[in-house]
């Protein structure tokens, strides 16, 4: 369930227009990306190109471990095994946007 919203939030990402001016509410923030507006318009073009290629892994991820919380659920009534599948996707979710942080992040440099 957690990779679909993951999926929902590149989509999201990949869909916004990215934002033209520096600013401390939209965009990719960093104190690399707000140097000057040249990096601040890379690094929006980036964070939209990474996202896009992420909204169908993550999707195709999503659901695979809904049909494995389904199942853990209907069938194996175990809480643990849920438990654990919440926690790898969580950790998965979080590496995928470090992920993207790091790469467009260092690309300013």
């Amino acid at each position: 369930m957690i990779s679909f919203f993951t999926s929902c939030c590149f989509l999201l990402i990949a869909k916004t227009p990215p934002e033209k001016k520096i600013n401390s509410f939209a965009g990719f923030r960093t104190k690399a990306s707000m140097k000057n507006q040249e990096k601040w318009a890379y690094a929006q073009k980036e964070m939209i190109k990474y996202s896009e290629k992420r909204v169908f892994p993550t999707f195709l991820i999503g659901c695979l471990f809904f049909l494995a919380e389904v199942y853990v659920v209907l069938h194996n009534h175990s809480g643990n095994l849920f438990a654990v599948l919440l926690i790898v996707e969580t950790i998965l979710f979080l590496w995928l946007f470090v992920r993207m942080y790091r790469r467009i992040n260092q690309s300013l440099k």
